[in-house]
This record gives C-alpha cells, sequence and structure tokens, in this order.
C-alpha cells in the first residue's frame, strides 16, 4: 500500500513538509530507516566528541556532510532510540537538548563508495565491456523503479530475474558486455559473502532516507511554480543560522532558493533585532569577565550560549570587552556583506501604528509559543513577529512567505494557507526535488558515489 504523505494538494498551497515520513508504508522500510538515522547521528556526535553535542549541532553537520537531509523528528525518533534501548548517549540538559555520547564510534573503512568497489571487486572484474558505473547505475534504478521490493530482488525473492532484465536493458551495454554483466549481476543477487549483504542492507537504508526526506516526491515543475516569484522573507533566526554556517554553505543556500525562482527579502527590523541581541549578548559576556566568572565552565554547563559566543571563548577564554566587541562588528560585517552579495532587498516591516489586529496577533503568537515551550516570548521578539506576519497578510503585501526556522510561525495559517516555510522545507526541495524514475535514479546514484 502506497501512502503519498508528501501530497501536494493545490498550486496555491503546496504541502512542502519535511517530517520524516516514509512515502511507502513497507514494513522493510522500518528497520533500515531508524538504523540509518541512529547510525548517521553517532557519527555526528562523534565528531564534536568528547564535547556534548545539541540537536542543532547534529542537524547542522548532517545537513552540509553529503548525506541526505534528516527532519528533527527523526532525529528525535533516533535519539530516543540511541538513549533508551542501546544506551548509547545519555540526555544531559533536555530543555536544551543536549546530548553526550557513551561508547567509542570506530572510524569505517566501509563507505557506501567502498562497500561497491569491493563487491564490484569479487563479482564483475571479468566483466569486459562494463565499468562500476554501470553498476552504480543499475542498483540506483532498481530502486528508483521497484522501491522497497528491489530488496527483494537484490535477495532473490519474488521476480528477480524478471525485473533484474528489465533494469539492465536500459544501461546501454552491447550485446556480449550486456551478457556478462547480467551473469555478474546474478551471481552478486545470489552472494552468501556477508559483505554483500551488509552492502544491500545499507543501499536499502540510503534509499529510505532519500524517500524520507522528499527525493522522488516533487516535480520540478511544480516545484518552480509554487516558488515562482514568491517573495520570502527572512526571518532573525535566519541571520543566526548564517554566522553558524561557512560562507560558501550560506551562499549555496540562497543561490538554491534563487534557482527554484523565488526572490529574498528581509525587514530592517529584523536586520536591527539581529544586531541589538548580538549587542546584548556581547554585554552579558563582557560584564561576566569583569566579575572574573570562568567562562569556559559557563558554556560547559550550557549557562552561556550561542555559537559565536562558544567560538569566541575559545579563541580567548577570558577575552577582553574590545575584543568581544570586536567579534560582533565581524560577525555584523558577514552578516551584510552575505546579504549584499546574495541581492537580498531590504524593506521596512512597520508601515503602520500598532492597531489591534496587531495586537491579537501577538497574542496568538504568545499562545502558541506557551503551548509549544511552556514560556513566553520576550515582548519585543513577538513584536517583531506580528510585524513578519503583517508583511505576508495584510494590503498592501510586502512578501509572500516568512523563511524561518521558527516553528510557532511555521505552525500558522492565513486563510488557510501558512504564512511561513522552515528553512529546512525549502534546502530539501532544492536538493531532493524532482519525481521523475531517472531523476530519483541520479539522486540515488549520487549518494552512492
Amino acid at each position: 500500500m502506497t501512502a503519498r504523505i508528501f501530497a501536494m494538494a493545490t498550486n496555491a498551497d503546496l504541502h512542502i513538509r519535511v517530517v520524516g515520513c516514509i512515502v511507502e508504508d513497507h514494513q522493510m522500510y522500518q528497520k533500515p530507516r531508524l538504523e540509518a538515522v541512529k547510525s548517521l547521528v553517532l557519527h555526528a556526535m562523534q565528531e564534536l566528541s568528547p564535547e556534548p553535542a545539541s540537536l542543532r549541532q547534529i542537524q547542522e553537520i548532517l545537513c552540509f556532510a553529503d548525506v541526505p537531509l534528516v527532519s528533527e523528528h527523526v532525529l528525535r525518533q533516533a535519539l530516543n532510540s540511541l538513549r533508551e534501548k542501546d544506551a548509547k548517549i545519555e540526555l544531559l540538559d533536555k530543555p536544551g537538548r543536549i546530548y553526550r555520547l557513551l561508547v567509542e564510534v570506530p572510524q569505517v573503512g566501509d563507505s557506501l563508495d567502498n562497500l561497491l568497489k569491493e563487491s564490484w571487486n569479487r563479482h564483475f572484474m571479468g566483466c569486459a565491456g562494463s565499468t562500476i558505473e554501470h553498476f552504480r547505475n543499475s542498483v540506483a534504478l532498481l530502486f528508483a523503479r521497484y522501491g522497497c521490493a528491489a530488496v527483494e530482488v537484490l535477495t532473490s525473492q519474488g521476480a528477480s530475474a524478471v525485473r533484474i532484465n528489465d533494469v539492465l536493458e536500459t544501461l546501454g551495454l552491447q550485446d556480449e558486455a550486456h551478457k556478462e554483466f547480467r551473469e555478474c549481476f546474478n551471481d552478486f543477487v545470489l552472494s552468501h559473502d556477508p559483505a554483500d549483504a551488509n552492502l544491500k542492507v545499507r543501499l536499502a537504508s540510503v534509499y529510505v532516507l532519500l524517500r524520507m526526506n522528499g527525493a522522488g516526491n516533487w516535480e520540478k515543475d511544480d516545484l518552480r511554480k509554487f516558488f515562482k516569484e514568491k517573495r520570502l522573507l527572512l526571518d532573525t533566526n535566519i541571520l543566526f543560522e548564517i554566522i553558524g554556517r561557512n560562507i560558501s554553505q550560506t551562499s549555496r543556500i540562497f543561490q538554491e532558493i534563487k534557482n527554484l525562482g523565488a526572490s529574498l527579502q528581509i525587514g530592517q527590523e529584523t536586520i536591527r533585532e539581529f544586531e541589538t541581541a548580538l549587542r546584548t549578548r556581547a554585554e552579558q559576556v563582557a560584564e561576566l569577565v569583569q566579575v572574573g566568572v570562568d567562562l569556559p565552565r559557563l558554556i560547559d554547563e550550557h549557562v552561556l550560549r550561542g555559537d559565536w559566543v562558544k567560538a569566541l571563548v575559545e579563541d580567548n577564554p577570558q577575552p577582553t570587552r574590545a575584543k568581544i566587541f570586536e567579534r560582533v562588528g565581524n560577525l555584523l560585517a558577514q552578516v551584510n556583506g552575505i546579504l549584499e552579495s546574495s541581492a537580498i532587498t531590504q524593506i521596512p516591516l512597520e508601515c503602520s501604528a500598532s492597531t489591534d489586529r496587531r495586537e491579537g496577533r501577538i497574542r496568538d503568537i504568545q499562545t502558541y509559543t506557551i503551548t509549544a515551550r511552556g514560556y513566553k516570548k520576550r515582548d519585543e521578539v513577538a513584536l517583531h513577529d506580528a510585524l513578519l506576519w503583517e508583511a505576508v497578510e495584510d494590503t498592501p503585501k510586502l512578501a509572500d512567505l516568512i523563511l524561518t526556522l521558527d516553528r510557532s510561525l511555521g505552525h500558522i495559517r492565513s486563510k488557510g494557507q501558512r504564512i511561513g516555510i522552515m528553512l529546512d522545507e525549502v534546502v530539501a526541495c532544492a536538493l531532493m526535488g524532482g519525481a521523475g524514475e531517472q531523476e530519483l535514479a541520479d539522486i540515488f546514484s549520487h549518494t552512492l558515489s
């Protein structure tokens, strides 16, 4: 049975979600999905070890590590399983979602690329006229065409011969080369070698990750139709995300958004709020230094937060006031440079005096925030969110969607449609778009190389 979780109801309100659901309801997906994500999480945490890892840090590592995107929902499932069932991690700080690795994660030499090469060497070295690319592409197309049934094919169950021949016919090999390759592929399918069995499980796991993050669910034309001429309005948290990434990563994200036909805008009030937040935190750090507080200890105990603060203290455990504000100045210059080079338009958000409608929006924002987090947002933050809401709903509309990392804004709907879109959703669309069989096969094949 196929459950189209990633349904596109209408072009007017394309329901783009990265929710960590499998698009095919099949028992073969359940274990590979969880095990694949757990393995990714452990290796991400190993990169930060012996330091603890936050949920956001794990997301950051996975997002740009040439692995499929993994949603927060799925990460939580994996983290819970690693903590409660496997006892490989522990939860240090529930509100901050801070975890510590309890085991050594060995450096693996069995990447998918290596496993494929080793299998190629075992079964295909005598195949003249074909290359490992033919092997990689045949496996990718097998999964793209038959989905979870590809696992049965690779373990010689069901209509294996028919399906294998069906796929191999598309490789474009000459008669003798085609015959030899088919015989070698059959040896791979019938193999009882544990390394081949491991490879087949790993292939299923990676395919699951691709599908659960949107690969093969959105036609590029539909994505472009949805994003065409859409004006995306950046939230303040996107600016904090920028300073946590390197410039090439940020430029890549913004360029991918533009490739889908959207434009980017930012409110002048948003830039001011970002600067105020940076300078407020800088003042707090300067005051702590002045009274002789041990900053590294506060960071280790997660009392003092902020990636830029952590980086500052790593460079200088007791930074002077001048060094602190020099770092703030550098961060502001970095963000302004990225906004300028990415041609992100600055606009004023507050086009009118406060109204009852604005106050109502503030109340709605605070109500949802209290429900979701257990506490209110600061008044000035809630006001800024209300201004963003006004910009995408009131006449004249200044933008079409808020680009944000704030789930409370992503939750709000106006006239049945969302007012915001999450950054991970947009990145997933840009990277995983393409619902055609060959497009999905190409994505999978690239992942295997």
